[in-house]
């Protein structure tokens, strides 16, 4: 994407330059109401308060622009991407039901009492379903395309590439390179049972490296616990008739919204 093309008065960009101006305004008022209560005395222990009260070895604060920068990203990545991560998943396992049956199989293994607290331990041994949500996060990232600004000019496959320029990477499509995976348009779990080292380069639905997503460990946790409680209790089906496409807006998603079945599992 080149600079310029950001400041064009198309329909998209209007509509980003409004969501922009509302998502700043709404993350400006809640760091004003944090900072108040914090000169006020209240002791909390939340993201936000913590970055405000965050000092380098100067005892220099974070900027306003930082401030910004960080909440937007958690409160971004810490709710839509999980959130549509678990509906694709969703998703595959209603389209899948002898795969959803081997989940509810592991997780009533794992799990066996419903009024158990469950612990990492327990999570840990969610290997069949840590697959599942892997292979979904391959089909479906929610985040199909990460972006990266050039802070100098260089040149990418022949083509110059001047500083300040949005760079887009598709991990939707990476993830469906026969290059990188045998059948790749297949959803097929097992794959992800193979050593670490012989996926994790060309597994991005969080990039890698020291810029990887700092919620990536609490993410697959979240949908792991989601998942597990859903599939030990319920059967899931899609509703007869739906069908859907992928729309790529900012996050990747069902289009219709997923609708689902349910029944109670037996014996629950």
């Amino acid at each position: 994407m080149l600079p310029l093309q950001r400041w064009l008065p198309t329909k998209n960009n209007k509509q980003m330059w409004a969501d922009m101006k509302f998502f700043r305004a709404t993350i400006g008022e809640m760091i004003t109401k944090k900072r108040l209560k914090i000169q006020e005395g209240e002791e909390s222990r939340d993201m936000l308060s913590r970055l405000l009260q965050a000092r380098d070895d100067e005892g220099k604060s974070l900027s306003d622009h930082c401030l910004f920068g960080q909440v937007g990203g958690f409160l971004f990545a810490g709710f839509e991407t999980t959130s549509m991560n678990l509906t694709w998943t969703l998703l595959l396992l209603a389209q899948h039901p002898d795969v959803q049956e081997k989940v509810r199989q592991e997780v009533t293994r794992v799990l066996p009492n419903p009024s158990q607290p469950i612990t990492t331990q327990m999570l840990d041994q969610l290997t069949y379903l840590t697959c599942v949500i892997r292979e979904s996060l391959r089909l479906y990232p929610p985040a199909s395309t990460i972006f990266r600004q050039t802070f100098k000019a260089d040149t990418l496959g022949g083509y110059h590439i001047p500083a300040g320029t949005l760079v887009g990477v598709s991990v939707g499509a990476l993830h469906r390179l026969a290059e990188n995976w045998d059948d790749p348009l297949t959803f097929r779990p097992e794959r992800f049972l193979a050593p670490h080292e012989q996926w994790n380069h060309k597994f991005l639905p969080f990039i890698t490296g020291p810029y990887m997503c700092v919620g990536h460990i609490f993410s697959l946790t979240e949908s792991k616990v989601t998942l597990a409680l859903i599939l030990r209790h319920f059967h899931i089906a899609l509703t007869p008739g739906y069908k859907f496409r992928r729309s790529r807006q900012l996050i990747l998603q069902p289009k219709p919204p997923l609708t689902l079945t349910v029944r109670p599992v037996a014996n629950q």
